[in-house]
């Protein structure tokens, strides 16, 4: 999931996010799924990502993901229009071994296991071995513990969750703080370094970016594990672009101070 510059500096792997629900592109605010205002057509959005230079999407069925049915139909149109311009993540209604298998079978490069079907979670361990480094666990987290509402994950301990996903083999992680969706307020960083801590495996971000600095911190967080970030809502809302996206996790020199370049005023001291 993650690559290096030219100076063997970790960059941050960002995927452009198409989610779907009802058949057209939507948002997700926290526990909302919004589809009240136009924000495209699910394949023109991933052509329009990737000729900003997007090279992984992160496809997501909101219904699924909500068990309020599918839209598998339309992530398989995107994958199948983009062709191999790009890599495919894609999530949403992935709960048992069968549903994972057929995404593979679909040609998908990599599955998100909904947070919902972490607990119980005895099919894991073998799909995590049948498609390495293929299949992650979603992390959504509301007020510390998971949020899967519905299900036997729902209200989960975080920490014995993490645990227990490692001892199953669990490659990587795609953690999302409910609470932060469409509030402007940036990833919940501290709920993202102890799945670090806790896992040491790679680990994504979705939610709550909104800023390109933003971006900032979570390259920043590259020595414990962050390898890459799902640009979701500001993508729709215009905040940033995918190319300015790419530009400001890109590695350089600052004479001052290593890390993402800072305003002239501050490395000047002012």
């Amino acid at each position: 999931m993650v690559h290096y510059g030219a100076d063997m500096e970790p960059v941050l792997t960002l995927l452009a996010a198409v989610e779907v629900a009802g058949g057209v592109t939507a948002i997700r605010d926290r526990e909302r799924v919004r589809t009240d205002r136009e924000f495209g057509e699910p394949v023109a959005d991933a052509r329009a990502w990737i000729e900003q230079g997007a090279t992984w999407l992160h496809l997501a069925d909101l219904d699924a993901a909500a068990g309020k049915g599918s839209n598998q139909e339309v992530l398989q149109q995107v994958a199948s229009a983009v062709g191999r311009r790009a890599k495919v993540q894609v999530a949403g209604g992935f709960r048992d071994a069968a549903s994972v298998a057929a995404a593979f079978r679909a040609g998908f490069d990599r599955v998100v296991v909904d947070t919902a079907a972490l607990l119980p979670g005895d099919w894991l361990a073998a799909a995590f071995a049948a498609h390495p480094h293929r299949v992650v666990a979603s992390i959504e987290a509301h007020n510390g513990r998971l949020w899967a509402p519905g299900s036997a994950s729902d209200g989960a301990e975080l920490e014995s969750v993490l645990t227990a996903l490692v001892a199953a083999g669990c490659p990587g992680y795609l953690v999302t703080s409910v609470d932060r969706e469409g509030t402007r307020k940036g990833p919940d960083l501290g709920l993202v370094r102890q799945v670090c801590a806790t896992t040491g495996a790679p680990v994504g971000v979705a939610g709550g970016i909104a800023k390109l600095e933003h971006l900032h911190e979570l390259v920043e967080l590259a020595p414990d594990g962050v390898v890459a970030a799902v640009l979701d809502a500001a993508l729709y809302r215009d905040y940033f672009s995918v190319a300015e996206a790419i530009a400001a996790v890109e590695p350089r020199f600052d004479p001052y101070r290593w890390g993402p370049a800072q305003p002239w005023g501050m490395t000047q001291g002012l």
